[in-house]
């Protein structure tokens, strides 16, 4: 199974630690959709972390660092033009199931394993 996650306000950093915990559930693979501004939050996050390695000379003569903080500012741009929103399921999308979980009815983190036996 795929799994496709509705939480539209995961930062990156969020999102890599829900589509793990998918894998431990034995998923084949998962996205979390995010929301224009979420995403725009998430390449300002990866901007800045990408610049201090600038600054301290990581970069290469090809300046790959650079080229990285020019597609982000790219595609930042791209969201808030509008040209190119977020990902977003097709409006036709089919789902083999639907599951909503009220996140404030949860306490603290679980992870199941299928494998544990009682």
């Amino acid at each position: 199974m795929i799994i496709e996650v509705h939480i539209g306000t995961l930062t990156s950093d969020e999102a890599f630690t829900f589509t793990d915990w998918t894998a431990e559930m034995k998923a084949k693979a998962s996205i979390c959709i995010s929301e224009d501004d979420t995403l725009i939050e998430s390449l300002e996050i990866a901007k800045g972390r990408i610049q201090i390695m600038i600054d301290k000379g990581m970069d290469n003569a090809n300046q790959v660092l650079k080229g990285l903080v020019d597609k982000a500012n790219t595609r930042i741009t791209e969201l808030k033009t509008g040209i190119k929103p977020a990902l977003r399921p097709d409006a036709n999308a089919k789902y083999y199931a639907e599951v909503i979980i009220d996140l404030d009815e949860i306490a603290e983190p679980m992870i199941a394993d299928s494998r544990c036996e009682q």
